[in-house]
């Protein structure tokens, strides 16, 4: 509250030189001039700088420093230091051999030169007698540790370079990764991201060249398999699903085909960075967009590029949470005949192609006004999906449902999938301006009430328990009759979303004010 003070300070060894090199130090919180908190850090080669960042209601500060501290901060300032020092020296020892980089370390290619220092690995290439080349760091991507990023130093137009997760199983020597099983991998050339040989997902990627930055990170750790998020220079550009259940494989991976060009790479592994990049689902630079899309970021419209024969698509880089369970669109253009909507969407990290038999296991959910729905439509209104988190189990339900003007239209109960559900909108073609409302990436009142909530889950499960029933009924007939049944004869197909075909017994409520972030 007003008249506080909160304030960082820096505590040296008693024996210390030279405070701007790089050193163990004991940094200290204060709250109203009482030391509240310390913790060792790394100092970094300059020392720290203050910084004192203001939110958007706050309008005044005042600052103070002082360089002396009293007798007893002195006494447990030196307490603490005593105290802290030699778990401290173990966590730095600990990191700077997980930083320490040998060549045995790495599974690559002969003609593969590594030059490994204290922040990169760079690799190169020089006029070489093969064309195919690869490195594999073998320290397997971690939670803690989950991304990387390659540096395109020098490239030719006719080299390809494909950054991404594979196994030391997988035989490097035959081809890259995302075409073997169980891998995913980015292709510079192409832009293509690619999940055991398949392309085909919500995003199509970018294109890289020389002075590119291509980023790989985990996203979603899964005992089934996980989600990746790929990233140029530092932007989000796609997700795609990693089936490699083995989490001790999770081995960062470049292939390079050069074409007998020189190469040159600059190879920032996990061990050597901290934090990976962070994107804020309220700022659309930091959603995935086709490659040549422009942003008004006054208006928050995404203008899309040409694109007269195929769909494009918009995707969030992190899926629906409790933080942010909404979001929606506002419709810009006039409503006609002749002019098709945007559609809005929830998808997995990238679509599975599944053989699954269930309703309530789904790819995708699409809402997609056309012929009679979109009569009901105009100008300005905001369409959108929300979800709702009532189960915490690890087969978790959701209900997912459709807003219109802050109105719930239509409600769905599905199993969330692995990963969770991003919000996607699709374009039609020669749809090219997309406006996201950032103001409503979360409904804080209840559309439903809590027996309403129970009605629909149990529903749910009823019918759940139906399907698998007549499931084992049928593989007993199958397997009695000796016979082949047509599985798709049982799949019961998403309902269409402008039918409103839902549950009538869930009345339609108005939703209240979303937060403001």
């Amino acid at each position: 509250k007003v008249g506080n003070t909160i304030g960082w300070g820096i505590f040296y060894d008693e024996n210390c030189q030279d405070d701007k090199i790089e050193q163990l130090c004991l940094v200290f919180v204060m709250f109203n001039n009482k030391i509240i908190d310390a913790l060792f850090v790394l100092q970094p080669e300059g020392g720290f700088v203050p910084i004192v960042l203001l939110q958007p209601y706050a309008t005044k500060v005042s600052i103070e420093t002082r360089n002396v501290l009293t007798n007893e901060e002195l006494n447990n300032l030196q307490g603490l230091y005593i105290q802290m020092l030699g778990p401290a020296i173990e966590i730095y020892q600990k990191d700077k051999n997980e930083r320490n980089l040998s060549e045995d370390l790495f599974r690559k290619s002969d003609e593969v030169l590594l030059n490994n220092n204290d922040y990169a690995c760079r690799v190169s290439i020089p006029t070489s007698k093969n064309s195919l080349h690869y490195i594999q760091f073998n320290r397997p991507l971690t939670y803690e540790r989950r991304f990387f990023f390659v540096e395109l130093d020098n490239i030719n137009q006719q080299c390809q370079v494909i950054v991404g997760v594979a196994s030391s199983k997988n035989k490097l020597n035959e081809a890259a990764p995302g075409i073997l099983q169980d891998t995913v991998g980015y292709n510079s050339s192409t832009g293509k991201l690619y999940s055991n040989r398949k392309h085909i997902g919500n995003m199509r990627g970018h294109r890289c060249q020389k002075g590119d930055t291509m980023g790989v990170e985990i996203q979603v750790f899964n005992k089934d398999m996980s989600v990746v998020l790929f990233s140029k220079n530092f932007r989000p550009i796609g997700t795609r699903y990693l089936t490699l259940n083995d989490h001790s494989e999770y081995f960062p991976t470049i292939f390079i085909e050069n074409n007998h060009y020189p190469v040159e790479l600059s190879i920032y592994w996990q061990t050597r960075i901290a934090i990976p990049p962070y994107f804020c689902m309220n700022n659309p630079e930091d959603w995935c967009v086709p490659n040549g899309t422009k942003i008004d970021l006054q208006e928050k419209i995404f203008i899309l590029p040409q694109h007269i024969n195929q769909s494009l698509c918009i995707q969030a880089p992190y899926s629906l949470n409790k933080k942010y369970n909404h979001f929606e669109i506002i419709l810009l253009d006039k409503i006609s005949d002749d002019e098709p909507l945007p559609a809005i969407a929830l998808c997995t990290a990238s679509p599975m192609n599944s053989s699954s038999i269930s309703e309530f296991k789904q790819d995708y959910v699409r809402f997609w006004a056309t012929d009679a729905g979109a009569k009901y439509l105009n100008q300005g209104d905001k369409i959108g999906w929300n979800i709702l988190f009532p189960e915490e189990e690890n087969e978790q339900l959701i209900i997912c449902y459709l807003t219109i003007n802050d109105t719930v239209g239509y409600a769905r109960v599905l199993y969330q999938p692995i990963g969770g559900f991003y919000p996607v909108v699709i374009a039609p073609p020669n749809v090219n301006r997309i406006q996201i409302n950032f103001s409503a990436t979360k409904i804080l009142s209840e559309d439903f009430t809590s027996e309403q909530i129970k009605t629909l889950i149990m529903n749910a499960r009823h019918q759940i328990e139906d399907q698998e029933q007549e499931q084992q009924l049928t593989k007993r007939l199958m397997g009695k009759n000796n016979m082949t049944i047509n599985e798709q004869s049982f799949i019961m197909n998403s309902t269409k979303l402008h039918d409103k075909q839902y549950n009538t017994n869930v009345p339609i409520v108005k939703s209240a004010a979303c937060v403001i972030l």
